[in-house]
């Protein structure tokens, strides 16, 4: 097991949380997601299909407060957006129990997915080796991604297609 900046990450199960009325209830850190469909806000279930330009927030839940976290996701053309700390941040944020990210954003035209990722940790961590994880395409045991969330976006057509 490799260490970065003096802390260790392991590779862990996927909590799964789709709605209150869950049994048993989840445990543990969870992503969670809406969506703005005109006056609506609507909750976004892991695995979900949504649309280019849709407009979502992403927040969370089951974290210890006093924790530190990074949120991550990687698209369907495999670039990797840092959404929690912000961008100009290279540590971890703290973290609240629960919480919403100040922003919302609309889903760009990257094919196929975006996934979320969350890594929540006791104490301060570096971002850099969770984005090295991520583009590496191989998951390490140097990072502990403690929630995920998946959403799937459609297949554009190629652009000879379109001529």
């Amino acid at each position: 097991m490799r260490m970065f900046a003096g802390l260790s990450f392991v590779l862990a199960g996927v909590p799964r949380c789709h709605s209150p009325r869950d049994v048993p209830p989840c445990k543990g850190p969870t992503l969670r997601m809406v969506r703005k469909q005109q006056d609506d806000i609507l909750r976004v279930r892991d695995g979900d299909r949504l649309d280019h330009g849709d407009l979502i927030q992403v927040g969370y839940l089951g974290v210890t407060e006093g924790s530190y976290g990074a949120i991550l996701s990687q698209d369907g053309r495999g670039f990797i957006t840092v959404h929690l700390p912000s961008d100009s941040e290279s540590q971890s944020a703290p973290l609240e129990s629960a919480d919403w990210l100040d922003y919302s954003f609309k889903l760009d035209d990257a094919p196929d997915f975006e996934h979320f990722f969350f890594v929540v940790h006791e104490r301060p961590f570096l971002v850099d080796p969770v984005i090295n994880t991520l583009q590496s395409g191989s998951l390490d045991d140097d990072v502990r991604f403690v929630a995920e969330f998946h959403l799937r976006k459609p297949r554009r057509p190629p652009t000879d297609f379109l001529r």
